[in-house]
């Protein structure tokens, strides 16, 4: 709950992360796969300043990826 968090200098949100995640998956042909993923995340555990300079406790991540086997 981050209560804690202010004994190692961090803050509240920065010590969890809490994922809802809904993937899908879509079979192409035998040797392309292409995949969708959405992520509903509560928190910022690993999550650095580089990435965002105004964080906020609640976020969302879409990602996109595909594989060709040959």
């Amino acid at each position: 709950d981050g209560e804690q968090s202010g004994n190692v200098g961090l803050a509240a949100a920065q010590t969890w992360l809490k994922d809802l995640s809904l993937i899908t998956r879509f079979d192409i042909n035998e040797y392309w796969i292409f995949k969708l993923e959405g992520h509903y995340m509560n928190g910022l555990y690993g999550v650095t300043s580089d990435i965002t300079n105004d964080p906020s406790e609640d976020w969302f991540l879409f990602a996109a990826k595909t594989t060709f086997s040959f």
